[in-house]
């Protein structure tokens, strides 16, 4: 018991120098989504995480968004909604014709999944890559 609040305490330490409590809110507009593993156009494999100002993914944070690919002509051939549950996306197919990919937020807050606790964003989390 003595080792989980200790580990609860120095997460929320370590997790805390970057939120700012407004109105009873965390906000925390460092956050964005980064690209860990990108294999979309042979094998369909796309991995992304959330980091913050430190540019370390952090694990314990969630939150819905979509997955939107488009090919050189900037005609979208791929759209997909995620939970976030989990980071590692694989289409049903490798997409070669694949130019660039849009990951965007569906809300403009992140979950922490240890707590529950939401934390905000000026505006949905996005990232626009290009393969």
């Amino acid at each position: 018991m003595r080792i989980v609040f200790l580990w609860f305490f120095c997460s929320t330490v370590f997790f805390a120098h970057a939120q700012e409590l407004i109105d009873g809110k965390y906000y925390d507009n460092s956050l964005e989504f980064f690209i860990v593993e990108e294999n979309v156009r042979r094998t369909g494999v796309l991995d992304i995480c959330i980091v913050g100002e430190d540019r370390r993914c952090i694990e314990n944070l969630f939150t819905g968004f979509e997955v939107l690919v488009y090919n050189s002509a900037g005609k979208e051939i791929w759209a997909s909604i995620w939970s976030g549950q989990t980071m590692r996306i694989k289409f049903t197919k490798g997409l070669p014709e694949a130019a660039h990919i849009v990951v965007r937020a569906r809300a403009p807050y992140v979950v922490n999944k240890l707590t529950t606790t939401r934390i905000y964003q000026d505006k949905p989390l996005e990232l626009k890559y290009y393969l």
